[in-house]
């Protein structure tokens, strides 16, 4: 009884401590999930990324950034602010913290993200959000610039789904509801490294040829993206 007992609080303090006790939102409230990738095509004013970041926990937090990868550029250009604002990021260093009371979300500009880069099509940046001395409580997001990038349908993701993620030799793309749409997936620098149609409701996608990473694919309905996300291929 007091073995099981001992389960049960390891089991729920492993729970607690690795759990998300921040939010992450843009400026009109538009939740950014864990993972997401925010694909602008423009470095006027609409490429300006303002998010808003709610402590959701009980107690206050300080919180660091960093840039976990950079492509297609040095950095330099990168404007943002996260507390503090500055010109310029480089890859691994360590931004903050940024101090959050509990229950109180950041208020608008202080945490925001510009690239005014235009010397490749595709720039990324990878962030991680996470809290100061227990880098579990965490959050990660790509920040990426398309020259290329023709807008976000407005047709729901609920009507996509793609799995298994991360994939070893295959994944299957399925589709509710939706023709004349393909996949494009390129690699961490921006290379188309595979094209395919896609039908209505089951697909199958064959990655077996390509070197294990980090991939991004972008779903594409009539000439419009639907959905970008990361890949990963095992």
């Amino acid at each position: 009884m007091k073995k099981s007992l001992l389960f049960i609080v390891l089991i729920s303090i492993i729970s607690f401590t690795y759990s998300q006790t921040f939010s992450v939102a843009k400026l009109d409230e538009t939740p950014i999930n864990d993972n997401d990738i925010i694909t602008f095509n423009s470095v006027d004013d609409d490429a300006n990324l303002v998010t808003i970041i709610t402590n959701n926990g009980s107690s206050a937090i300080n919180l660091n950034l960093v840039a976990e990868t950079i492509t297609g550029t040095a950095g330099t250009d990168m404007e943002f602010c996260f507390g503090a604002c500055l010109w310029g990021i480089t890859q691994g260093t360590i931004y903050g913290p940024l101090s959050i009371d509990a229950g109180v979300s950041t208020g608008e500009l202080e945490v925001h993200f510009h690239n005014h880069s235009t010397e490749n099509d595709i720039i990324t940046y990878t962030f991680k959000i996470y809290e100061d001395g227990n880098e579990s409580n965490a959050f990660h997001f790509t920040y990426k610039y398309d020259a290329n990038y023709v807008g976000v349908s407005n047709i729901s993701n609920n009507n996509i789904f793609v799995y298994p993620n991360p994939v070893k030799e295959k994944f299957t793309v399925k589709l509710n509801s939706l023709n004349n749409s393909e996949i494009v997936l390129t690699n961490i620098l921006g290379r188309v490294v595979l094209t395919q149609k896609l039908q209505e409701n089951k697909n199958t996608v064959d990655v077996s040829k390509l070197s294990n990473g980090v991939y991004f694919y972008s779903i594409i309905n009539n000439n419009k993206i639907i959905e970008t996300k990361k890949l990963i291929i095992k």
